[in-house]
């Protein structure tokens, strides 16, 4: 007879993408919770969707301290690049396989098929951030000797102070990419001062804020979302995985 103790949680653990060296106690892997029945009140909710918070509930519900380790960051401090993966290897516990959509290059239609979310891999990132967990960045135009800037990566907690600010109507939609920035520098030339920030990107050059943004995702850790797959023709099709809020019910 099945009894409430033969009932367990299956869960496994997960090595970060970014080996921990983002974070101050350098945490490296998590416990992953799979997911349950219980998760679907979670995925569902129609508040959490339309606020953006369900994936914050989601990983603060589904991931714990490794066991027999010492370290732990919570998802809502893992950068970006964390979070990602954290989210994909929960929905590969659930069904590897991801229907995505993409363009047919000998009809131009669009075209569903399967995708397996095991094939992803982790992205090949050489740039190490210094023992703070910030990295460097020198702006050489429009200033009499270079500024050099400090900065760190996008975390969950960013990302959420981002939506909240969307929704306040603080900022025009134009301005995402310059908040964004300067929500994750730390100094510039040595200066904190966050209002010195702001007036810094809204004059520095350019090309060279567009290309710090590059640079920004570049050094992310996570898992590389290009990928390709096969056209009912046969040809290979370069794309870019996406994913919305139906990620774990579609």
């Amino acid at each position: 007879m099945f009894k409430e103790t033969d009932i367990i949680l299956a869960s496994s653990t997960m090595m970060l993408p970014s080996k921990g060296e983002p974070y101050a106690n350098k945490c490296d892997r998590v416990k992953i919770i799979h997911l349950n029945g219980a998760d679907l009140s979670i995925i569902t909710d129609r508040n959490l969707l339309r606020g953006g918070d369900m994936i914050d509930v989601l990983l603060a519900s589904k991931v714990q301290k490794a066991n027999g380790y010492d370290h732990f960051v919570p998802p809502h401090k893992m950068v970006v690049g964390d979070r990602t993966a954290l989210l994909i290897q929960l929905r590969i516990h659930l069904n590897n396989l991801y229907k995505i959509n993409a363009i047919d290059p000998d009809s131009g239609q669009p075209f569903e098929t399967d995708f397996d979310l095991t094939q992803l891999v982790t992205k090949d990132v050489d740039i190490i951030p210094d023992a703070d967990g910030l990295y460097d960045f020198t702006f050489k135009k429009n200033y009499a000797t270079p500024v050099d800037i400090k900065f760190r990566l996008m975390t969950g907690e960013d990302e959420k102070t981002l939506r909240l600010l969307q929704q306040t109507g603080t900022y025009k939609e134009s301005e995402y990419t310059r908040i964004k920035i300067a929500q994750t520098i730390v100094n510039v030339g040595g200066n904190e001062d966050r209002k010195l920030i702001d007036k810094f990107l809204l004059h520095t050059d350019l090309e060279e804020l567009l290309y710090l943004n590059k640079y920004m995702n570049d050094v992310m850790h996570g898992i590389d979302l290009n990928i390709s797959v096969v056209s009912p023709g046969g040809k290979p099709v370069a794309t870019f995985l996406t994913f919305g809020y139906d990620f774990f019910t579609s």
